[in-house]
């Protein structure tokens, strides 16, 4: 997902690790009408961490963004993944 970002030329703004209050103050910053994407992970699997998801999607309605949600292995894996499993979609 990053190296498409990277090879895309569009300009990329990056908002610190599930914070909702920096997402926002990003996302102000460009008018409505303006192209978004807010891409992110479900579950990020270095550190084991949830993302918000209902919360990003608010946010991506109220300012005009679309959401990509990186899924980097098939929800049968997830189990294994999550020990113990706890969240699910």
């Amino acid at each position: 997902m990053i190296q498409g970002i990277r090879h895309s030329g569009a300009k990329k703004v990056i908002w610190k690790h599930n914070d909702l209050s920096d997402l926002e103050s990003k996302l102000k910053e460009w008018p409505k009408e303006t192209p978004k994407i807010i891409a992110f992970e479900s579950v990020y699997s270095m550190c084991g961490s949830v993302g918000p998801i209902k919360e990003i999607c608010d946010l991506a309605e109220k300012y005009g963004a679309i959401t990509f949600l990186d899924e980097v292995c098939p929800a049968r894996n997830a189990v294994s993944a999550c020990d113990p499993p706890r969240y699910f979609v």
